[in-house]
């Protein structure tokens, strides 16, 4: 077993990355590796297991994935365009399609939100039915939750806590994450 505490604190953006090969191939040998970071995209990079403490008591703990699905769904966001707004009948026939997803329109028309727990596999379908209306795209992108944003769910304050208090006087709440990297099985 292996113990890394902060490795990459300090390092630049190459170095980095070669310290992540060194730990994935520690793994691949058969080695665990315990990792404390607050550098997420590391935990996300390299874990298995992931726990985030907040004063010194674990807030929540599993995979990557399993943490960032807690959060909810990732999103696909479509921009729309043309030679003016579209036509409302338009977008309301596309939605009528997407009745099976959760799919929303912003108030301007302009911006779609189809919420999925694969948003990936909606590209092809919205694009298609979208470009079948007559719809034109100006552009569109997929959004997942990142171990950032499950941190930044569970270290939000509440209106009335002592943490609210603390980050209004512009302090940040003791927090950490532990990652352990272990070989798959």
């Amino acid at each position: 077993m292996l113990f890394l505490d902060e490795p990459t604190t300090g390092l630049d953006p190459v170095s980095r990355m070669g310290l992540w090969d060194v730990v994935h191939e520690l793994v691949a040998d058969g080695t665990t590796v315990l990792l404390t970071t607050q550098y997420l995209e590391e935990a996300e990079q390299l874990a298995d297991q992931v726990a985030v403490l907040i004063g010194g008591r674990i807030a929540a703990s599993g995979t990557v994935e399993d943490l960032k699905r807690r959060l909810g769904p990732e999103m696909l966001t479509v921009r729309l365009t043309g030679p003016g707004r579209p036509e409302l009948g338009d977008l309301a026939s596309v939605l009528d399609l997407l009745a099976d997803a959760d799919a929303r329109l912003d108030p301007t028309g302009m911006v779609l939100t189809v919420a999925s727990a694969d948003a990936a596999a909606m590209v092809a379908p919205v694009v298609r039915r979208l470009d079948a209306a007559g719809i034109r795209i100006a552009g569109l992108e997929v959004n997942r939750p990142t171990l950032d944003d499950v941190f930044v769910a569970l270290t939000a304050p509440t209106a009335g806590s002592a943490s609210a208090a603390s980050s209004a006087a512009g302090s940040v709440p003791a927090a950490a994450s532990s990652a352990t990297v272990r070989k798959a099985a």
